[in-house]
Order: C-alpha cells, then sequence, then structure tokens
C-alpha cells in the first residue's frame, strides 16, 4: 500500500488514496468517522471528483519503527502491547475486521510521552489482504528489540514463555497477562504451586496395631508402616507381635576432627556448588523454557554457585601466620640508622591493597618541604563506618619529596559535591557565552572535529552528530538531544541521518513543524541539510555545518 504525509495547519495526516482494485467498506467506515475508538487513529474521510481518500490524524506521534530504536525499557514496551491489544479487541466491539488493520512498525504510531499508541485501520475490502497473526506480530517484535537489562527482565520471559506456549493464541488472555504485567503481579499460571505439606497421620489407639513409638523419617531410613491385621477365624486368639526394629542405619555425619594443618596451608576448595549429577541452568535456557518452577531452581542454583565461588576465592587465599613477624627495615634517605617497619594488622577482605602508603619518617633538612605535616596510618578497624571511609591512596596530599612509600591506607572524608550541583544528568537551561560539546567516548579529537555538528543559536552551544540516526526532541529519555526549556519544541520533534558523507533532516510528525532557512519541510521526508543552512525546530534555531 502507497501512503503519502499531508500537513494541514498544526496537524499531520498519513493519507491513503483507495484505488480502482480497492471497495470502501461503508459500515466500517460509519464505525470509525462517527466514533471515537481508543487505539485507532482518528479518520477523515474526502473526496476530490472521482478521487477518494482516507486520511489518518497522526500529530505528534512517533512511528514504532523509531520508538523502539536503542534499548526498550519495560514501559515502552508493554505500553505498545497493551494499546494494540486494546485497539483490536474493541474493534470487534464496532464489528470492525481485524485484518482490516495495519500492523507494522512502520504504520504504528506511539505518543512518546505515554507509551499509547494508535493502529492504522483502513475500511477498505481488498482481495490480496490476509488475516493477522496476532502471536507471530508480537513475537517478531520481541525478538526484534534490544531490552533493557538494567531493569528486572522477567516481564520479558513471560512474554516469549506465553507466545511459545502450543496452545492456541488468545487475544484476551494475552491482554490480561499484560495488564498483570504492567501492575507487577504474578500471572496465576506462572505462579508456582505451593509445596504439599507431609505431615504424619495422627496415632490411634487400636486393637490391631502396634503402640511402639513412631520413628522418624529420614533420608536414610524408610517410614514404616504400621502392621495390616490379618483375618482371624472364629474361635481363634489374635496373636500381636511387635513390629521389627528397622536396620540400622550406617553413620551420617559423623563429626571427624581434621588433622591439624599447616599454619600457611591453604584451605580445600568447596567445589563449584552444584549437585553431583545436576545440571547447571543457563540463562537461555530459561528464556526459552520457562516456568516458575524453573525460576525457582535457577535462583537457588545461582545462589549456591555464588556462594561456592565465593568459598573458593577465601579459600584460594593463604592464611596470614597469626604472629607474622613485620617486614624488613628499609633505611632512610639521609640517615645511616634504619627505622623498623611498623606492624600493620592484616587488611579486612573487602579493602584493595595499593602500593602507597605513607609514613612519618623524617626527611633530610635540605629539603624545604620536610617539615609538611603527614596525617598518621590508621589502622583497620571492625567498625563499618571507618571501614567504609579508607580509600586507597597512591599519591599523598602533603608528602615529603623523598619520603619513603610503602603501600597502605589512610582515612578520608568523603567530600561533598562544588556548590552543591548535582553532577548526574546535565541538561544546559542557561545562556552563556562560550560552546559546550558532548565528548564522545574513546573517539580522538581528530574524529571529533570531523564530525558535522550544530549550533545551538540561544546558547553557542556544539551538538556533534556522533550517531547515524541523531534524535532530538523533549522527551530525555529517548532522544540524543534535549531540548529542555522550550515546550514549543515536541517531544521527539526531528531526527537527522548521517548517510554517505550528507545528512537529511526529518520532521516526526510535530505540531509545530521543522524548517531549513524558513521553508517548512513536509513530515516524515528526508530533505538534505547543507553546511551553514539554519535548521528551526518550532521556535528553536541551530546552523548546521560540516566541518
Amino acid at each position: 500500500m502507497s501512503f503519502t504525509f499531508e500537513n494541514q495547519g498544526a496537524n499531520v495526516y498519513l493519507v491513503y488514496k483507495i484505488g480502482n482494485g480497492n471497495e470502501l467498506d461503508t459500515t466500517s467506515l460509519g464505525m470509525l468517522t462517527n466514533n471515537k475508538i481508543k487505539g485507532i487513529a482518528p479518520i477523515v474521510y474526502t473526496q476530490m471528483d472521482e478521487d477518494k481518500y482516507i486520511k489518518c490524524n497522526i500529530t505528534s506521534k512517533t512511528p514504532a519503527k523509531d520508538f523502539f530504536t536503542g534499548v526498550v525499557n519495560k514501559k515502552r514496551l508493554l505500553g505498545v502491547f497493551s494499546g494494540v491489544a486494546a485497539a483490536v479487541l474493541n474493534a470487534e466491539d464496532y464489528m470492525i475486521d481485524a485484518s482490516m488493520f495495519l500492523l507494522d512498525l512502520e504504520h504504528i504510531f506511539v505518543d512518546a510521552s505515554s507509551c499509547e499508541p494508535v493502529v492504522i485501520c483502513l475500511p477498505v475490502i481488498h482481495s490480496e489482504r490476509k488475516q493477522v497473526n496476532l502471536s507471530a506480530f508480537f513475537k517478531n517484535i520481541l525478538f526484534s528489540i534490544q531490552c533493557d537489562t538494567k531493569e528486572d527482565t522477567e516481564y520479558f520471559a513471560r512474554l516469549i514463555s506465553y507466545l511459545n506456549s502450543s496452545s492456541a493464541f488468545s487475544l484476551e488472555e494475552f491482554a490480561k497477562l499484560l495488564a498483570q504485567l504492567n501492575s507487577g503481579t504474578a500471572p496465576l499460571a506462572a505462579q508456582a504451586a505451593p509445596e504439599p505439606v507431609v505431615t504424619q497421620p495422627p496415632v490411634q489407639q487400636h486393637l490391631f496395631q502396634s503402640t511402639a513409638p513412631i520413628m522418624p523419617v529420614s533420608a536414610h531410613t524408610a517410614p514404616v508402616a504400621p502392621p495390616v491385621p490379618q483375618a482371624v477365624a472364629p474361635g481363634q486368639r489374635q496373636v500381636l507381635s511387635q513390629p521389627a526394629p528397622p536396620p540400622a542405619a550406617p553413620p551420617v555425619n559423623q563429626y571427624r576432627p581434621a588433622p591439624p594443618a599447616a599454619p600457611n596451608a591453604p584451605a580445600a576448595p568447596v567445589g563449584n556448588g552444584l549437585e553431583p549429577g545436576e545440571k547447571k541452568i543457563s540463562m537461555a535456557d530459561l528464556l526459552m523454557h520457562y516456568s516458575g518452577e524453573k525460576q525457582k531452581l535457577y535462583k537457588d542454583q545461582q545462589r549456591r554457585i555464588k556462594a561456592a565461588q565465593a568459598a573458593n576465592k577465601g579459600a584460594a587465599a593463604p592464611a596470614a601466620a597469626p604472629n607474622a613477624a613485620p617486614a624488613a627495615n628499609f633505611s632512610i634517605p639521609g640517615q645511616e640508622t634504619s627505622i623498623a617497619r611498623p606492624y600493620t594488622p592484616p587488611i579486612p577482605q573487602n579493602a584493595v591493597p595499593q602500593q602507597a602508603p605513607v609514613y612519618n619518617a623524617p626527611a633530610p633538612a635540605a629539603n624545604p618541604v620536610a617539615a609538611a605535616p603527614v596525617s598518621p596510618i590508621p589502622q583497620p578497624s571492625s567498625n563499618p563506618a571507618f571501614q567504609h571511609n579508607i580509600i586507597p591512596q597512591t599519591q599523598p596530599a602533603v608528602m615529603p619529596a623523598s619520603a619513603p612509600v610503602q603501600g597502605g591506607y589512610i582515612q578520608q572524608a568523603p567530600q561533598p559535591p562544588q556548590g552543591g550541583r548535582n553532577f548526574g544528568e546535565t541538561t544546559v537551561l542557561r545562556p552563556y557565552s562560550g560552546s559546550a560539546d558532548t565528548t564522545v567516548l574513546n573517539a580522538s579529537p581528530v574524529a571529533q572535529q570531523n564530525l558535522p555538528h550544530m549550533i545551538r543559536l540561544k546558547n553557542n552551544e556544539r551538538i556533534s552528530l556522533n550517531k547515524t540516526v541523531f534524535f532530538i526532541g523533549r522527551e530525555r529519555a529517548q532522544v540524543d538531544y534535549c531540548v529542555a526549556d522550550n515546550t514549543d519544541v515536541g517531544r521527539i520533534h526531528a531526527k537527522l541521518l548521517v548517510k554517505d558523507g550528507r545528512c537529511f533532516l526529518v520532521d516526526i510528525n510535530s505540531k509545530n513543524h521543522s524548517y531549513i532557512d524558513n521553508q517548512m519541510i513536509p513530515s516524515n521526508v528526508e530533505t538534505e541539510v547543507k553546511n551553514g543552512q539554519k535548521i528551526r525546530l518550532a521556535s528553536e534555531e541551530f546552523e548546521f555545518r560540516t566541518f
């Protein structure tokens, strides 16, 4: 199907021309034009002479193909999935067939703020149109995006597990699963079944039962069932016999004193944490064959592996002798005598030894810095607060030029940020003179200078176009450059494409449009921008430069 984009004032429309091979479905057209159906883009039907058009309003909406560029978090993915599922279910209430939907990422448009999509529905009857496979549609998206691994990806595994199930796909059940994942509650089908509680039956006094005490059940002794009463002929007496005592189990886990170890002998490793014959469960195996029980086994196995690794790491380090002598003496420059190195207790396991303790050793009198004070070396303590403030010191702030340097620790109070500023995510909001540029990691200065860039005329800020697809807008989490101080700019207003040494500006259905040298460019059309030209996004102006 062929579409064009049309700008009318502040609105942007996706336009479809009804060809000779298409027949208009008047019932569905009336439902779409006379009702506002949640999840479906509003449409307008127009006719000029013999040409018929269907126009879908997509103002301030981002194509899902651009919306899913880069790392996709839980809110964005579940928002689009929930909106598409709701649109198809709502259409059934208005007797609109699901085959009229265009379910592909290029024709689904998303609100960047709420993550709610609108689906394009064309009320035409086409002979080549086929029934939509919703399960394959959702599955293809899951395997084509990059999931945010900083979040808990359990929701992602549940979606894959549901879509890979052999049962027939039900959109209603899938919508319920999405609602449960959005609310943070686990679906009933995925909840782990409670473990059965095994209890001993109550002891009852019976003529044919033994009153011997019940033996405890363990891993080495089988439970002893009570004797079954035998049939007794009339006139005979029942002989009550005591059950034979259970065979004595071999002694298990008896304490045996270990032979005395050498003073400096390392402890034996404890293994990899897996039981004999147990197979390690990988993350890929968990995702492809997900279940609540398997997830529980995976977490327990990871816990045991980490505990074994920590124990092996501690066992690999040889234990120090309790009364080890201090290290050999060292000489002080300018003196004939030697000063014995002070004894240092063992360093805590969570501290990292460095190579630079500072000792209060006198320096030669000829050195003018010799009288500078040097902080004494505090000894490691068991106090958590003290250990938290112990930091490795490689270059002391003030030290004699010829003072001896060895490994050690000094205590330093945490320094507050200068001026009370927050050094997290930074957005330039105030005008200033000069220029600021975003540094690209692992890029040489020559490569930085050769990048095409824009100069924001409000504050002379330099913006390097260091990506082949560079988004600009107000939605900080979804753009590469955030214009946070101008509400005229759309949330995802435009993108710049850098390819083959040329740069193209694309307006993404913005309400206030994009301009090159004060000429408005059509939405969703790649328009080349050249060196020295002015780019205006709504009321925000930039100058484009290639060098």
